[in-house]
């Protein structure tokens, strides 16, 4: 009985080593550099219950996204997630941020957002486009918040949380937009 005891905490144990291992190396098509860049931003993501770093992608439009899902989700049914996608402009302009942000904000065909509310705020000289809005249609219906700026190396960074049936709550965005602007101010 003590050996079987043994083989069932010893499977159980692999088992649980191995889902963790998913999420120790992100799903990615990116090079080894920017998934280990793509680390950084879990202080961030943790901060929403969002702490595994589960894919590194290439973006449309030349950009780098990476994403983070809470413990005990998927790709394939997560309920929470954040993504953080950077895009390198030509240059720093302003006007390269705000057409993005706008872009961003209308979307376009089936992935047109509803907004729910728009602010643009400037901290520390740089200009924030923040979104509230809501895309999809039913279960697939997500809430998002996000918000594009310029970081410090003249890169676009768009941050967003997003949450599927409710599970982004008020308290949440409340949190977002005291934390989230302080932070990319200094990124």
């Amino acid at each position: 009985m003590k050996h079987i005891l043994i083989l069932i905490f010893s499977l159980f144990s692999l088992s649980v080593f191995e889902g963790k291992a998913a999420f120790a190396e992100p799903e990615t098509n990116l090079s080894p550099e920017l998934v280990e860049f793509g680390r950084q931003f879990s202080g961030w993501t943790s901060q929403f219950g969002l702490s595994h770093y589960g894919s590194a992608l290439q973006a449309s439009g030349g950009g780098v996204m990476f994403e983070y899902i809470p413990e005990g989700q998927t790709f394939d049914n997560w309920m929470g997630m954040s993504t953080i996608t950077l895009f390198t402009p030509e240059s720093a302009d302003p006007r390269i941020v705000k057409s993005y942000a706008d872009s961003f904000r209308s979307g376009s065909g089936q992935y047109a957002p509803r907004i729910l509310e728009q602010a643009n705020w400037v901290i520390r000289k740089k200009t924030m486009y923040y979104t509230e809005y809501l895309i999809g249609e039913g279960a697939e219906q997500e809430h998002n918040v996000s918000i594009v700026t310029t970081a410090n190396n003249g890169n676009i960074i768009v941050f967003q949380v997003q949450g599927r049936k409710g599970t982004l709550s008020d308290a949440m965005i409340t949190k977002f937009k005291e934390i989230m602007p302080k932070e990319l101010a200094n990124f």
